[in-house]
C-alpha cells in the first residue's frame, strides 16, 4: 500500500480539530426530544418553572396532549404542604353555654420540601376583609379568650388544590354557615352563600367533593361539590340531612332529603327516619373509604356515603359499644384506600380495630399502652399517665395525642405503635389539610415579570 503523503495528513488532522459548526444548547434539540425530557420532570411545579424559560418551552407544557401523558406518568399532582390547624383552646374548655367548643386560628401552611414549595405562595391573606369603623359585623362568636367577627375564616375540608372554608365556628353546636372554596396557590375563591331555608339548621360539617366532569382536564374551581351536612333538631331528637352545591350556570344548591337506614336493614320500602339524640352527643369521627363517619355518645356510628348520600346507622359489635366521643373515637383508613378501621382511646390504651375482609367481623388488629410507648420520648413524666390521653387528630397512619391536665402532643404510628414528638404534626393541636399543586398546571403563575410585559404590549398592538 502507499503511504499517505504528509500534505494529506495534514489536511485530515484539521478536519478532525476543527469545531463544530456552532454552538449546541438544551435549545437546540427537536421538539420530539424535548418533550420527552420534560416528561421525565418530578411535579407539576417543576412544569411550572420549565414553563417560564422560555415561550416554546411554554407552549411545549401547555399542550393538551403532553399533559394527558403526564399524568398518566405521574399520577396525580403531589401534596405541596399541609395547613395545619390550632385550636387555642383546651378539650376541656366551655363556653358560657356549657358547650364544648374547640376555638381554632388562622391555618399555618408548612410544605412538604421548603427547597422546592415558597410557603408564601400558599398565603390566604387575599381572603380576609378587616372590619372598619361603621361597617363592624352585625354578629360576632363570643368565647373564653376573644371575640371573632363573621368575618374570620377557617378551614374545614382540603381536596387536590382547593380549601374548603366557612366564615365563622364549624362545630355542629351552631348554624349552617357560608362556605367559601379557594385554591390558594392562583389566589382564586369563590363564596357560597346558604340557602335561606337552611339557615336555621345545625351544622354538621362541610366536604370538598369531586365535580361531575373529568377531573383530569377539567380546572379545579370548576370541577368541584361542596357538601354540606345539617341538623334538624327537634326537642330532644332529630335527624340529618344533606345538600350538595355544584358550580357554574346549571349548579346551585341540591337538597338530598333521604330517609336514615339501619346497616343491617333491607327493607327499601321502610321509609322512616331514625331519631337520633342531641347534636351535643354527635361528632364528626372521620372519613375513609368514600363515607363520613360521626360518633353518638349513645353507642352507634351516623355513616353518611358520599356517592348515594344516604345515611345509615352502624351499630357495632358488643364488645365495641362504647360512648363514642370526640376525644377517644376516630375512623381513619388504610394504606390501600378501600379500608376502614377504628381507633378507640380506653384510658392510657390506644386499640385499632380492623374488618376481616368478606366477613364485616371486627377484630383487634393492633393495641398498645400509651405509656409503655411514650415513656421514653423527651418530657415524658411518670404522672402523664395518671389520667386518661386525648385523641387531637387522626389519619390513615397515625394519631395524634395529648396529655388531659395540659397539652402535651405526642404521635403514634398505626403500623409500628410507635410514640414520637419531633414531627410537625405534633405542634398543632388540630386537624391538618393537605393541598395539591393545580392542575392542569397553572402558567401564568411561572411567568417572568418580563415575559408579562411583552405579552402587554403584544396585545396592545394587536388591538
Amino acid at each position: 500500500h502507499k503511504a499517505p503523503q504528509p500534505q494529506d495528513q495534514g489536511q485530515e488532522q484539521t478536519e478532525r480539530d476543527e469545531p463544530p459548526a456552532g454552538p449546541t444548547s438544551v435549545h437546540g434539540l427537536p421538539d420530539e426530544l424535548l418533550v420527552r425530557v420534560l416528561l421525565h420532570l418530578g411535579t407539576s411545579l417543576h412544569l411550572v418553572h420549565a414553563a417560564a424559560t422560555c415561550r416554546r418551552w411554554r407552549r411545549a407544557v401547555a399542550d393538551a396532549g403532553f399533559l394527558a401523558r403526564f399524568r398518566s406518568l405521574h399520577g396525580v399532582p403531589s401534596v405541596a404542604g399541609h395547613y395545619y390547624v390550632t385550636e387555642t383552646l383546651h378539650p376541656n374548655s366551655r363556653d358560657p353555654w356549657r358547650r364544648q367548643v374547640p376555638e381554632k386560628m388562622t391555618a399555618t401552611f408548612v410544605p412538604v420540601s421548603p427547597a422546592v414549595v415558597d410557603a408564601s405562595h400558599f398565603s390566604l391573606d387575599f381572603l380576609y376583609v378587616p372590619p372598619v369603623d361603621g361597617n363592624r359585623p352585625r354578629y360576632s362568636y363570643r368565647s373564653a379568650r376573644r371575640v371573632r367577627h363573621s368575618r374570620s375564616r377557617e378551614i374545614i375540608d382540603s381536596r387536590g388544590s382547593l380549601l374548603l372554608l366557612t366564615n365563622g365556628i364549624s362545630e355542629g353546636r351552631y348554624w349552617s354557615p357560608d362556605f367559601i372554596v379557594c385554591e390558594p396557590l392562583t389566589r382564586r375563591c369563590q363564596g357560597i352563600a346558604r340557602p335561606s331555608i337552611l339557615s336555621r339548621l345545625h351544622f354538621l360539617g362541610g366536604f370538598l367533593l369531586d365535580g361531575s366532569g373529568s377531573g383530569g382536564c377539567r380546572d379545579a374551581m370548576s370541577n368541584f361539590r361542596v357538601l354540606s351536612v345539617l341538623y334538624k333538631q327537634e326537642g330532644s331528637f332529630g335527624t340529618p340531612r344533606a345538600c350538595v352545591f355544584s358550580p357554574g350556570s346549571d349548579g346551585g344548591w341540591h337538597f338530598c332529603w333521604h330517609p336514615i337506614m339501619n346497616d343491617d336493614d333491607d327493607d327499601d320500602d321502610n321509609d322512616d327516619d331514625i331519631e337520633l339524640p342531641t347534636i351535643d352527643k354527635i361528632h364528626l369521627a372521620g372519613r375513609a373509604a368514600g363515607r363520613i363517619y360521626w360518633g353518638i355518645e349513645t353507642g352507634t356510628v351516623l355513616v353518611l356515603d358520599e356517592s348515594t348520600l344516604m345515611f345509615s346507622v352502624l351499630t357495632l359489635p358488643e364488645q365495641m359499644r362504647w360512648p363514642y366521643r370526640r376525644t377517644s373515637f376516630r375512623v381513619v383508613g388504610g394504606v390501600d384506600g378501600d379500608m376502614v378501621r377504628i381507633v378507640r382511646l380506653d384510658g392510657q390504651d390506644l386499640v385499632v380495630y380492623g374488618q376481616i375482609l368478606g366477613s364485616g367481623q371486627w377484630v383487634v388488629e393492633k393495641s398498645v399502652r400509651l405509656r409503655d410507648t411514650a415513656a421514653g420520648l423527651p418530657g415524658w413524666r411518670d404522672s402523664f399517665s395518671v389520667q386518661p390521653a386525648r385523641i387531637v387528630a387522626a389519619g390513615d397512619t397515625f394519631v395524634v395525642l395529648t396529655r388531659t391536665e395540659k397539652t402535651w402532643l405526642f404521635s403514634v404510628d398505626l403500623e409500628t405503635m410507635e410514640a414520637e414528638r419531633r414531627h410537625e404534626r405534633n405542634r398543632h393541636a388540630g386537624p391538618a389539610y393537605p393541598c395539591s399543586l393545580p392542575w392542569p398546571p397553572v402558567l401564568q403563575a411561572g411567568l417572568s415579570q418580563g415575559d408579562i410585559v411583552v405579552r402587554k404590549r403584544s396585545q396592545r398592538r394587536n388591538g
